[in-house]
């Protein structure tokens, strides 16, 4: 029996699922019940479709393919297309873009899928690397003494210079370098200076060199690795005049030579 189209209205009005008026899935059209039904069906007729050798989108004959050279076209078109629609409209509710469950605070996706995604990735960059391989694209051998090659090499710096994550990045540079600061005492120990553009950290040895080597962490990584070895000791701060003045003089500051 047909729905009455005022019925319709009021399901259409209030988020109702039209078939049997039980709430809509968020972001579609139709309530959960209804969706796996009309799923269900779809997959019953593909399978009728494939086991008589036919296109799973028209029905014309084809061999040992899903699809005929047309319907190819429209279907990869459709489907990125649908693709991002599903993904805007999960990621605008808090969903896991992948696979709808909640979404990770600040991701797009669901712990589950995250560590799904991470395990993927490092099996495939092993994989590349096992074979000399680029670590990212596996086709081309990597530049120079690196893991990539100079196509995703470039490609990745195009991407990367004025987007969004290259500010993020350095927001976070900075926030682990003013937290780094702020543990050795936010000025140099040597001349007092507290402005943070002049402030160093130093290794208290003389090591610095040898010590970034042995863990592989330069720059901004630095900051972070002395975070995340909950600032151990034989480090502070100096500033850059002191720093530069204590590495020229043998180790010792030419303030101290004249104290």
């Amino acid at each position: 029996m047909a729905t009455k189209r005022e019925t319709l209205e009021y399901r259409k009005a209030n988020n109702l699922c039209p078939r049997d008026g039980r709430p809509n899935e968020p972001g579609r059209k139709m309530c959960k019940h209804c969706l796996d039904k009309a799923s269900e069906k779809t997959e019953r007729h593909r399978q009728k479709k494939k086991a008589n050798g036919l296109c799973l989108s028209c029905g014309t004959k084809v061999d040992d393919a899903k699809f005929c050279d047309k319907c190819k076209k429209n279907v990869a078109a459709s489907s990125r297309k649908s693709h991002i629609k599903r993904y805007n409209l999960r990621k605008s509710v808090n969903q896991c873009t992948l696979c709808g469950n909640k979404a990770v605070t600040n991701k797009a996706a669901c712990q589950k899928c995250l560590d799904k995604q991470s395990l993927i990735k490092k099996d495939r960059h092993s994989k590349n690397v096992s074979t000399g391989l680029c670590s990212q694209c596996g086709k081309n051998p990597p530049a120079d003494k690196g893991k990539r090659c100079q196509t995703c090499i470039d490609k990745r710096n195009q991407w990367y210079q004025g987007s969004p994550t290259q500010a993020k990045d350095k927001i976070k540079r900075d926030e682990h370098r003013k937290n780094a600061l702020q543990h050795y005492g936010n000025k140099c120990a040597c001349c007092g200076e507290t402005e943070p553009y002049f402030l160093a950290i130093d290794h208290i040895d003389g090591d610095g060199n040898a010590h970034r080597d042995r863990i592989g962490k330069y720059g901004s990584g630095f900051f972070k690795w002395l975070i995340d070895n909950d600032f151990p000791e034989g480090f502070q701060v100096l500033c850059h005049n002191c720093n530069m003045g204590k590495h020229l003089n043998g180790g010792v500051c030419p303030h101290k030579n004249k104290g």
